[in-house]
């Protein structure tokens, strides 16, 4: 016999429909069917009279039931001692991240931690990597999250990963056929661009500078969805963080490249005020990403 049984029990002798149960629990009618069964075999009665649009209690379904209601009542003040005992966290975040990390680092994050703290806030705005520092500098958000995390005096980085960048070329191009290429074969290539500005551009650009690599840039653009799709209709080839491309690696409508004998990654970090002290929910929010890396260094201050 379950708690989530018993609930259902009650709902169907409330709602006198299994439809409007299921859809109250979020659950398929024939899930609700399965549940009640489980409990009635568990009791070893009948609990309801099923017609055709119909559902009555049965006798002993009469009587089971204020006992069912007072036992859920209980089960709910239970949860809110525990949770006043617990002091759970509530609050407000405010986050700004550039795209393609809110898009495509952030996402399965957040989701986690909207789940396992529900009564914390989160708001999050996607700008440019200058923005982003600017509104931590003037205590305008909690959190920052940037790629190639810069120095700056005032503002603590925290390391959160990196992410490998790869070559992206549309299915037809004489590239798509390979898994692995050397930097040196894009020579002259048409190539789509962050803009200027962009640390992920200014990271591509002096690796290419070093190796004496030019390439016609035919486009530039801040938003990497607006890179892929200029790849996708045959503009140009490119250089973009490899989580950003997955779906379309999937699909087909994108071929992703391994880029030999250069390290190309893109570390990424969460920028706080050095000065302000943080509440608990944002430190638990900063706990959550760095999670993977506990048991090393992982606090650098710039």
């Amino acid at each position: 016999m379950e708690i989530r049984q018993l609930k259902i029990f009650r709902d169907i002798a409330h709602e006198k429909s299994f439809v409007k149960t299921a859809k109250l629990n979020f659950l398929t009618q024939p899930s609700i069917s399965t549940h009640l069964k489980h409990l009635e075999e568990d009791l070893g009665v009948k609990l309801f009279d099923r017609a055709p649009r119909r559902v009555t209690l049965t006798k002993e379904g009469s009587l089971l039931l204020p006992y069912v209601e007072d036992l859920l009542i209980h089960c709910e003040n239970l949860k809110l001692r525990v949770a006043e005992a617990r002091q759970i966290p509530r609050g407000d975040i405010r986050i700004a991240t550039i795209y393609s990390v809110g898009m495509y680092e952030l996402a399965p994050f957040l989701k986690k931690f909207i789940r396992t703290y529900p009564e914390i806030h989160v708001h999050l705005q996607y700008r440019r990597a200058d923005i982003v520092y600017d509104l931590v500098l003037k205590n305008k958000i909690d959190v920052g999250i940037a790629a190639y995390p810069e120095v700056r005096a005032k503002i603590k980085v925290t390391p959160f990963g990196s992410d490998r960048l790869v070559l992206i070329v549309p299915p037809h191009h004489p590239f798509a056929k390979r898994r692995r290429i050397r930097l040196e074969r894009i020579q002259g290539e048409s190539f789509i661009a962050f803009d200027r500005g962009i640390p992920t551009r200014e990271a591509i650009d002096r690796v290419l500078d070093q190796m004496g690599i030019k390439v016609e840039i035919r486009m530039s653009n801040d938003n990497v969805d607006t890179l892929k799709r200029a790849v996708e209709v045959g503009l140009g080839i490119s250089i973009v963080p490899s989580k950003t491309v997955m779906e379309e690696v999937r699909k087909g409508t994108l071929k992703s490249i391994h880029i030999d004998r250069v390290k190309l990654n893109r570390p990424l970090g969460i920028l706080t005020l050095k000065e302000r002290v943080l509440g608990n929910s944002v430190q638990l929010f900063i706990r959550m990403l760095t999670a993977k890396r506990r048991g090393s260094d992982s606090t650098q201050e710039i």
